[in-house]
């Protein structure tokens, strides 16, 4: 009797899953996460299986396909996929990917939509599809700086060619494969230019480094042209955003990502420290006081009154030519 019991509990327990997800598949409530487990289609019909959550979000989460440890799909939270706006952003992405990066011996690479994701029954629009090979056990930019990793007594050359992709320099040769990830994030961003794009936001848990490759994530906040429309993205995190405003427009959006790619460019040499951060000051104050209010630290030092943070590197061991640039 007992075991006829269990059997019949664990039948019901079986059925009800089956119709909890038969139900919920088709729920324009269903949060991100929730999809774990669960199949959708692509536009082209091919049914695919969600496995684990690799990124989340606020208001997204990326799932890695089952048996796949190079494709993954972005499934939007409810209020963001009843936007038409962000399906229409996203098949003009599809449309128009990336130009190939010039290559360089550091590989980047962008997760940008290949494919538009949809429940199985009744087709309703969910994400995206896209490529995004290895990045577990990577690391964000910024961490890549507390390391400490850039530091060394060579800087010249490289940083020459970086800021001569963000302000009319003559361009120098580049030796030193050291360098090489932050090349490959400024041609990747340069490439996105060239094509009519912006970033807008460069936060770095979006900038991914491996070994021997960088990820740029979270793609679709981008700002992106496409030739006939200009479809607006995520604003510049205050951290990485120029004091001034500088607009929505195509050009100024790319203005605002040379700003970015200045700081990180800083950050990397400096051990992660901002540029504008001051002595004493902690980092739970607002990056918006600090960029537009700071001034720059490093030149002009005043003990007492304007110092840059204590343990923050020598600012004047760095070569004359990288400090006239940052300067």
């Amino acid at each position: 009797l007992k075991k006829g019991v269990i059997s019949q509990l664990q039948r019901g327990v079986t059925f009800n899953r089956k119709l909890h997800k038969a139900i919920r598949s088709e729920s324009s409530i269903e949060q991100p996460s929730d999809f774990v487990d669960e199949e959708v289609k692509t536009v082209s019909g091919e049914v695919i299986s969600l496995g684990e959550v690799v990124i989340s979000g606020k208001n997204s989460c990326v799932l890695r396909i089952k048996d796949s440890d190079s494709s993954a799909v972005k499934i939007f939270a409810p209020h963001e996929r009843a936007q038409n706006i962000k399906k229409e952003k996203i098949a003009s992405m599809i449309a128009n990917p990336p130009e190939r990066v010039p290559s360089t011996s550091f590989s980047p690479s962008f997760a940008w939509p290949t494919e538009l994701i949809e429940t199985t029954g009744e087709g309703q629009f969910l994400g995206y599809k896209t490529l995004l090979p290895g990045i577990e056990g990577l690391k964000n930019i910024l961490d890549v700086a507390r390391e400490g990793t850039f530091r060394g007594d060579e800087y010249s050359n490289v940083f020459s060619s970086l800021m001569s992709l963000l302000i009319p320099l003559p361009k120098k040769s580049v030796t030193d494969i050291q360098y090489e990830p932050l090349l490959g994030l400024t041609a990747a961003i340069e490439t996105l230019h060239q094509q009519g794009h912006a970033c807008g936001s460069l936060h770095h848990s979006n900038i991914l480094f491996g070994s021997d490759h960088l990820v740029l994530t979270d793609c679709d906040s981008y700002y992106i042209g496409d030739g006939d429309s200009w479809y607006e993205g995520e604003p510049a995190h205050h951290r990485y955003a120029p004091p001034e405003s500088t607009g929505k427009t195509p050009e100024a959006v790319q203005q605002g990502d040379q700003f970015g790619l200045a700081v990180h460019a800083f950050e990397l040499v400096m051990d992660g420290y901002h540029p504008f951060q001051l002595r004493g000051e902690t980092t739970d104050i607002q990056w918006k006081d600090i960029v537009r209010e700071n001034p720059f630290p490093y030149r002009d030092s005043q003990p007492g009154q304007l110092e840059p943070p204590r343990d923050a590197p020598p600012y004047e061991n760095l070569p004359l030519e990288l400090r006239n640039l940052f300067e």
